[in-house]
């Protein structure tokens, strides 16, 4: 859990789904802003949608505030993606 990066969170202006999600992802991110959350579980935390998820995750790839690296297995299949919080030129 980044702490400083929560605390980033909570002084964007965002919609509060948003919000709540890019919070969620800065949970279990690293320091540097990495984390590989299933979007199954940011769905859960969040108590939103999977597709939900979907949508506020481009929406905050699209304002530049994440970076979102897919990843696949061995055998070719995906998993879960990196996500990157570039939260540090906000403030």
């Amino acid at each position: 859990m980044s702490v400083k990066l929560m605390s980033i969170v909570f002084d964007l202006s965002l919609a509060p789904v948003d919000k709540l999600t890019l919070l969620v992802l800065a949970d279990v991110a690293d320091e540097s802003g990495l984390c590989w959350p299933s979007q199954k579980y940011i769905a859960r935390r969040a108590t939103i949608s999977q597709r939900s998820v979907q949508r506020v995750l481009n929406r905050l790839s699209g304002a530049g505030l994440i970076r979102v690296e897919k990843r696949t297995r061995a055998d070719g299949s995906q998993t879960s993606n990196y996500y990157h919080l570039d939260l540090g030129r906000t403030k």
